[in-house]
């Protein structure tokens, strides 16, 4: 059994719903996320860093600013052009929107500065998107080096050359950063291997403080995701290096598993963080291979809901289909007993949302295709049908290309660095295995209560590791 696939040009025969995010209220927002949103849309389009503690609502915040700022027009009277960005894949689909690296046309942007200019010189859409953009917005900004801050900006700059504000970082491009320089730090090659002691921040660039974002510095506090007030002290104490032997005693005594925390015994395991690719890929493609249910594989459909204008380079298209891929994979392979996270929000009223954990029961026929049935933590039992994915033009203009798939993937595992930024209803982990400053605190951090938490091996006070750059940074800055 296998839900159909393919790429069909026919617009017809998919509804032509729900093809853009659904309008943020301002009243959702807290004070403090309110006043934040305000000091990033004020007339003066200033330029603002925006951080806060893992489940602060920062993602929510940047979506409400990204939709506020795609209302406004510039002086000539046309839509501001805004576009989101993260430095790795994982933390731009959670915005909706491309990595740095793409957005830029710099490849893997390893060479010099002279190299990626010769590269993006050659890429017309990539020079098209940088030279027409008016706001910038960086997700996870902790994992952006200030290296690459310093290549994008030469890129921004030489692109934008002719205008107005070519003198300007970026070339006067608004630049709004988001993330917490406390989680995961920015990744170079074999720094598995490297001394520590000395990483490269943005904010150690002399671009990240021509921006002003060293200044223009907005902290948001109210903890939103977890709500039991004696995790979330204990996590702030592991976010800042603060933590002492007693909340050692107690993270040990309330999630260690053993005959006081045994682990869940509804069929429904806890998703099991590793430090590496290899470990999560490894756990999930053994586990599947052992259920002795058949197989299902659920093939993406993609349709043109808009065509894209004659003479649309080929590389477009090929960006928008990769960018669609890594948030609904062209594939997803399940079996009944297979464990699953829900990867969309489907139903925010019965608590099915994005990282919502449970197991499949069943296929059934839901009109052409065959659906998955899942028993969620919960207890809930519930059909999960294909959702849409969509993209549009990242040069503006025509162009909608509409993905439809099961918005599930496996789940006994995932990477502590692919859970940055999300929520898990239950996860597991050995603490012992950290190696990288933040790596504690952001699997700790997933969860939204102890109760979903279960340590294989004791924590220990060496195992929290906190960059003391880090800490400066922040010292100097409240200073």
């Amino acid at each position: 059994d296998r839900i159909r696939s393919g790429l069909d040009d026919d617009n017809s025969s998919i509804s032509r719903v729900s093809i853009r995010p659904a309008k943020i209220d301002r009243a959702s927002l807290s004070e403090e996320q309110r006043r934040a949103a305000d000091f990033a849309l004020g007339n003066d389009s200033r330029n603002a860093f925006i951080t806060g503690s893992a489940g602060t609502g920062k993602s929510y915040l940047l979506k409400y600013i990204v939709q506020e700022l795609r209302q406004r027009t510039t002086q000539l009277g046309e839509l501001q052009r805004v576009a989101t960005c993260a430095p790795t894949g994982v933390a731009a689909v959670i915005v909706g929107g491309s990595t740095l690296h793409s957005f830029f046309g710099i490849g893997l942007g390893t060479g010099s500065i002279p190299s990626l200019l010769k590269k993006v010189s050659k890429n017309s859409a990539a020079k098209k998107r940088i030279d027409e953009t008016d706001v910038l917005i960086i997700d996870e900004c902790s994992m952006l080096s200030s290296d690459l801050l310093e290549k994008l900006d030469a890129v921004a700059r030489e692109i934008r050359k002719d205008g107005q504000f070519r003198e300007q970082p970026f070339g006067g491009m608004q630049i709004i950063a988001f993330g917490d320089f406390f989680q995961l730090p920015p990744v170079t090659k074999n720094d598995i291997y490297n001394d520590r002691s000395q990483r490269a921040f943005c904010f150690d660039s002399q671009v990240w403080v021509d921006l002003g974002l060293s200044e223009n510095i907005i902290e948001l506090t109210e903890v939103q995701r977890q709500e039991n007030e004696e995790f979330v002290s204990l996590l702030n104490k592991v976010r800042v290096g603060e933590i002492q032997q007693t909340d050692i005693q107690y993270l040990n005594s309330k999630c260690l598993i053993g005959k006081n925390n045994p682990l869940p015994s509804d069929g429904i395991v806890p998703t099991r963080l590793y430090v590496l690719n290899k470990d999560v890929d490894l756990e999930n493609i053994s586990r599947l291979n052992e259920l002795d249910s058949e197989e299902v594989v659920c093939r993406a459909i993609d349709k043109w809901r808009e065509m894209m204008p004659a003479g649309t380079p080929a590389a477009t298209k090929k960006q928008m289909k990769e960018s669609l891929s890594m948030e609904s994979p062209d594939e997803v392979r399940l079996k009944i007993g297979a464990q699953v996270m829900l990867t969309r929000n489907k139903d925010l009223d019965k608590n099915l949302v994005n990282g919502s954990r449970g197991v499949i029961v069943n296929f059934v026929y839901d009109s052409d295709f065959l659906v998955p049935i899942v028993r969620f933590d919960d207890g809930m039992v519930t059909k999960i049908p294909p959702v849409e994915s969509v993209r549009y033009n990242p040069d503006g203009g025509d162009g909608c290309l509409v993905r439809m798939q099961v918005p599930l993937k496996l789940a006994w595992a995932i990477t502590i660095h692919k859970s940055q930024g999300s929520t898990l209803t239950r996860a597991s982990l050995d603490i012992s295995s950290a190696f990288e400053y933040g790596q504690c605190y952001v699997a700790l951090s997933r969860v939204k209560s102890l109760d979903g938490l279960w340590l294989e091996k004791p924590a220990r006070l060496n195992h929290i590791m906190v960059s003391s750059q880090v800490i400066d940074f922040f010292e100097l800055r409240r200073s």
